[in-house]
C-alpha cells in the first residue's frame, strides 16, 4: 500500500493505492472482504482505496481493512492493513472569529466542525463579564449567537474549547455580528 493514512475530514477520501506484486501474472482483482474489521466503512476503486463514511467514529484513529486479491488462475491471497485517520490537532483547527445569526442561512451559528472527531469535547461562550451564555459537550451542538432565548447584541464575545480525550484547551474570541 502506497500510503496508509489519511487526515480526517471529508466522506470520501483517498487514502494510498495498492499494488500486487506477482512476476508471472498482472491482471488481478482487488476487493474489499465483506463483513469483517472495518471494511464497510473503506472502498476500493481498482487500486485506490479510500475512506467511504461521513461518520465521525470520535475518539478512534486506527482502522482494520482485509484486502482480498484474485489472479487470473483462481488463486487469492489476504492481506489485512491498518489504517491510520489523522485528526487535526485543537491548535492547529481553523476556528472562525466572527458569525452573523440573521437568519439568512449564511454563517448563522458558530462551531467547530473538526471536534467531531474527538471525545470529551468542552464548548464555552462568555459575554465580557464572565457570564457563560452557551454550553456544550456535544461537537455537532454550534451557538445560535443567544442566550437564556435572547437574541444577544453586536459585540465580542470569548469562548473556550476543551478536549478531554487530548488534554488540550484553547481559548479565544468571537465577534457576533448582523448584517
Amino acid at each position: 500500500m502506497s500510503n496508509a493514512s489519511f487526515t480526517a475530514g471529508a466522506s470520501l477520501q483517498l487514502v494510498g493505492s495498492i499494488s500486487v506484486d506477482d512476476p508471472s501474472d498482472n491482471v488481478h482483482v482487488l476487493s474489499l472482504v465483506e463483513g469483517v474489521l472495518d471494511n464497510r466503512l473503506f472502498a476500493l476503486q481498482g487500486q485506490q482505496l479510500f475512506w467511504n463514511s461521513a461518520e465521525p467514529f470520535p475518539g478512534q484513529d486506527r482502522f482494520e481493512v482485509r484486502i482480498q486479491v484474485l489472479d487470473r488462475d483462481g488463486n487469492t491471497l489476504t492481506e489485512d492493513f491498518t489504517i491510520t485517520r489523522n485528526r487535526i490537532a485543537l491548535a492547529d483547527m481553523e476556528i472562525f472569529n466572527t458569525f452573523t445569526p440573521n437568519g439568512d442561512g449564511v454563517n448563522d451559528t458558530w462551531g467547530v466542525r473538526d471536534l467531531r472527531f474527538y471525545e470529551e469535547v468542552v464548548v464555552q461562550v462568555f459575554d465580557n463579564s464572565g457570564r457563560r451564555l452557551f454550553l456544550s459537550r456535544d461537537p455537532n451542538s454550534f451557538w445560535d449567537g443567544t442566550w437564556d432565548g435572547r437574541t444577544l447584541p453586536v459585540g465580542t464575545y470569548y469562548y473556550v474549547i476543551r478536549v478531554g480525550e487530548t488534554g488540550e484547551t484553547r481559548k479565544g474570541f468571537i465577534t457576533l455580528l448582523k448584517q
